[in-house]
């Protein structure tokens, strides 16, 4: 029977593998893949910093670009305005403005934008991770 056949003298007969393992020059070649695909990647602060940078960038102008990061940053409309050198009122048009192209209806909408196209920033290389999503 089979399990007879794999004693000798009361020991089990130990089979070697007959496939080799890779070379040394391949494991390296292995190693370094993974650890530039999964390792050495920006953490979430630069994909969020980067987000900042580029959010809504193909959608706004310049300037709104500018309130933009400003209001994801958290500052208020008198402190961007400070900021900028332009008039609270200016800022005011320019939000009103920016939540009008991007569809939003209030900050928290915005927020709620800004945080679904952070998985996208790596993949937009410094440019709007907003179009990757939208698209």
């Amino acid at each position: 029977s089979a399990s007879r056949e794999l004693r000798i003298r009361g020991t089990f007969k130990v089979k070697r593998p007959t496939w080799r393992s890779p070379s040394p020059k391949v494991e390296i070649t292995r190693r370094e893949e993974f650890v530039e695909s999964n390792l050495l990647q920006p953490g979430v602060d630069h994909h969020i910093q980067q987000g900042y940078e580029s959010f809504g960038s193909s959608y706004v102008s310049d300037r709104e670009q500018e309130v933009l990061e400003l209001l994801l940053r958290g500052y208020g409309a008198d402190t961007s305005a400070e900021k900028l050198d332009i008039s609270l009122e200016t800022v005011r048009r320019h939000r009103k403005s920016i939540y009008k192209k991007l569809d939003v209806n209030s900050q928290a909408d915005l927020f709620a934008l800004f945080i679904n196209t952070i998985p996208y920033v790596a993949q937009a290389k410094d440019e709007d991770p907003l179009k990757i999503y939208m698209n």
